[in-house]
């Protein structure tokens, strides 16, 4: 198989579309006369992950550091292996699951990932707020997720009515060469997707925004929290409207 060719990609942020993706894309023609699978550069990755945890459980200013730099090691190999998969026609549902798996467990901003920035924050300062908005933001994670599957189930509503941003649509990725208001948009968007970075940039810059009183982790911290109750609310009031409509409409 002819080995691919590099190329553009789509506009995301600039460390994704500038970084991460032509480094992902320089690792896939390095390997690609190789037998390495894709399943095996994402149990690979997942040691950089692990390792990444505990370096911002840590609470110092170098783990926060070796933390982020290992983070985006994480997200270099997690585009490698995905597009590996797909440009080799190695896509399984085995590496589905361990995609899933491993990001929610180990990258996601309400998983070990959170819980490791916060718990490192809460190390440096002793002070709980930290825990406590980590538990918040779980809190509202947890109830989207229930209310999004009950509400379903029993069919007061889809997952179209809760205007779900796909990860991959172009449309929700552009800034530049758009409108002023649509750019705006898509940034907020960009951010909302990308919020784990939000979180490990946070802690890249912690002990430098204390100097000047400035908790990024902290305001990280609330952005999630904030997003994520506010999505489990919406469902909540997009499923009673829905549902007193059904009610009206089957009289």
């Amino acid at each position: 198989m002819e080995k691919p060719k590099r190329r553009r990609f789509r506009q995301e942020t600039v460390i994704h579309s500038y970084i991460h993706r032509p480094l992902s894309m320089e690792i896939i023609r390095l390997i690609w006369n190789t037998n390495i699978t894709a399943n095996q550069i994402t149990i690979f990755r997942v040691l950089f992950n692990i390792f990444a945890l505990v370096s911002f459980a840590s609470g110092t200013m170098y783990g926060f550091i070796i933390g982020f730099v290992l983070f985006q090691i994480n997200e270099i190999l997690d585009h490698v292996d995905g597009m590996y998969s797909r440009l080799k026609k190695q896509t399984s549902k085995f590496g589905a699951f361990l995609e899933v798996t491993f990001d929610d467990l180990f990258a996601g901003s309400q998983g070990l990932l959170g819980f490791s920035i916060a718990y490192g924050a809460y190390q440096a300062t002793n002070d709980f707020i930290y825990i406590w908005v980590f538990i918040a933001m779980t809190i509202g994670y947890t109830l989207n997720l229930i209310y999004l599957i009950n509400f379903e189930s029993y069919k007061i509503c889809d997952k179209q009515s809760f205007h779900n941003i796909n990860h991959d649509v172009e449309e929700y990725k552009q800034i530049i060469g758009v409108p002023f208001l649509k750019s705006i948009k898509n940034i907020i968007f960009t951010i909302y997707t990308w919020r784990n970075e939000v979180l490990v940039w946070g802690a890249l810059f912690y002990f430098v925004g204390l100097e000047y009183n400035i908790d990024f982790i902290l305001i990280a911290l609330l952005f999630h929290s904030f997003i994520y109750n506010t999505m489990w609310i919406k469902k909540v009031i997009i499923a009673y409207k829905t549902a007193k409509k059904l009610d009206i409409d089957s009289k």
